[in-house]
């Protein structure tokens, strides 16, 4: 796992819990991901990104302790918050 997210703080394991309720439920990648970035704006406010996938590579500018990149199998995910 790669973040810069508070360790101490929630952000980290709802993050996590998104992701678990995602996989368990839906089939899809688009539909994950889309689950995760649709949970994260509705608890911690608007404009957050979600990439899934099991081949990407990416590099973004984000707010500061928003950004956690992590696999659940083979499968990475990476969760941060942009500007307005």
């Amino acid at each position: 796992m790669i973040t810069d997210m508070d360790e101490h703080g929630t952000m980290r394991k709802d993050v996590a819990g998104f992701a678990k309720s995602a996989i368990d439920q839906l089939k899809s990648e688009w539909e994950i991901a889309k689950f995760i970035k649709e949970s994260l704006d509705k608890k911690y406010g608007p404009c957050w990104v979600c990439i899934v996938g099991q081949e990407f590579r990416m590099h973004c500018s984000h707010i500061a302790k928003t950004f956690m990149f992590f696999y659940v199998g083979k499968v990475a995910i990476c969760v941060y918050q942009t500007e307005y």
